[in-house]
């Protein structure tokens, strides 16, 4: 027969696994919390980027202008203006919360390098660099500098992301 101490003993081996055991659940259950947190956000950013991406394929009369705009920003009028300028900082911003998760680790790298494929091609645009150059001021530093490594070899690449010259405007 067992005597209190021995009982005692087993209690408190079963109370100290119990204990473990339910630290390694909230382990388990944090980690996929911010699994789909990172999840969340990178829905989120995408919903936005399609939406914007969205405003060019549902109005043909901006996306005119867009084209022309990050061609020859300063060939477009004042009301064009505005439009393409408050479209490029919708663009912009969404490319900076994409930079800021990436600094987070929140990105896999093979999203990151699709996305900064993406922020490259846009800056490679002469009227995208005159555009930032009047309003880099409203983004992080490190976005700048990001964005500023893609302004400088922008004199040797030419920007095709709309495929300009292939095809035709109906």
């Amino acid at each position: 027969m067992m005597d209190w101490d021995a009982v005692g003993s087993v209690a408190e081996t079963i109370g100290a696994l119990g204990v473990i055991l339910s630290l390694i659940y909230r382990a388990i259950k944090i980690c996929n919390q911010n699994r789909q947190a990172r999840l969340d956000v990178i829905n989120e950013l995408t919903r936005q980027r399609n939406e914007y991406s969205g405003n060019l394929v549902d109005n043909g009369e901006f996306a005119e202008i867009w084209v022309r705009g990050i061609n020859d920003y300063q060939g477009l009028n004042d009301v064009e203006r505005v439009r393409a300028s408050s479209h490029l900082s919708r663009m912009v911003c969404v490319m900076e919360s994409l930079h800021e998760h990436r600094q987070a680790n929140q990105l896999k790298d093979e999203s990151w390098e699709a996305y900064d494929r993406y922020i490259k091609e846009i800056f490679l645009y002469p009227s995208v660099q005159q555009w930032s150059e009047t309003r880099s001021f409203f983004f992080a530093e490190s976005f700048q500098a990001h964005v500023d490594q893609y302004i400088g070899v922008s004199q040797t690449v030419s920007p095709n992301l709309y495929l300009e010259g292939t095809l035709q405007s109906s």
